[in-house]
């Protein structure tokens, strides 16, 4: 099977991998091009094969090297006030569901189900919640943010690592059951770091037409298939432990 895209150059932009200061993350440019990726047929029942094919043109953007962190949106709640979706949930919600033998419905960004360092992923918010970040962050004048959508995403991340997306790929996704510090891998290629490992990743893109779900990409510590080919298509108010975000920079 033959997958192609335009190979494309990056450009790092000076930061610490690790800052907790969001208007010095480090952002990469990714140059303008065109994603075409055809998927490996996929078995469907009654013996027939489907085969999904991601196409588009990609008008130049600059992604964040990494996920946003846990000081980053602690940063945030200390400034507002901020009350996430997950914290808020009244007995009998959903708050947010880390795995441990069973779903567990009780905890939140602060306490996600295992203990995480100021320098990982922030995960457990829903759609709303990144909003929120996002809109705090824009009004500060630092610069302006948004999310990626679903094809910016994918198109960064075949860059990133295109080993991994091919059939004879022999990486090997490292899953401790955990989040790690986010400057803990990094790609050789790019410069962006866990794109397909660590946590899944919201985008923009709208998974229907009331857009009342949006996709989530990437490998995770919980979910380990590399492929882009799939994805999660997870409702907006969705909190889950294994899911984060990283941002792109508005021109």
């Amino acid at each position: 099977m033959k997958n192609s895209f335009l190979l494309f150059t990056v450009l790092f932009l000076g930061g610490c991998a690790t800052s907790p200061e969001p208007d010095l993350i480090p952002f990469v440019k990714i140059t303008a091009g065109q994603l075409d990726y055809a998927c490996p047929p996929i078995a469907v029942p009654c013996g027939t094969t489907i085969e999904k094919k991601f196409q588009a043109t990609i008008s130049e953007f600059e992604i964040a090297q990494h996920e946003t962190t846990v000081a980053m949106f602690r940063k945030f709640i200390a400034e507002t006030g901020y009350v996430t979706l997950a914290e808020r949930a009244s007995e009998g919600q959903k708050a947010c569901r880390p795995y441990d033998g069973v779903w567990v419905n009780s905890k939140s960004w602060q306490n996600p189900g295992f203990l995480q360092t100021d320098y990982e992923p922030v995960v457990c918010l829903a759609l709303v919640d990144i909003q929120a970040y996002i809109e705090w962050l824009n009004n500060k004048g630092a610069g302006k943010y948004r999310l990626p959508t679903a094809d910016e995403w994918r198109y960064a991340s075949l860059l990133a690592n295109p080993k991994i997306y091919s059939e004879e790929s022999d990486v090997n996704v490292d899953n401790p059951k955990h989040t790690r510090p986010v400057s803990s891998q990094q790609s050789d290629v790019s410069g962006l770091n866990g794109m397909q490992s660590n946590v899944s990743e919201f985008t923009s893109s709208c998974a229907d037409d009331s857009c009342d779900e949006v996709f989530a990409l990437g490998a995770s510590f919980f979910h380990d298939n590399p492929y882009i080919c799939e994805d999660y298509s997870l409702p907006a108010n969705k909190r889950l432990p294994f899911i984060g975000f990283r941002l792109v920079k508005i021109k």
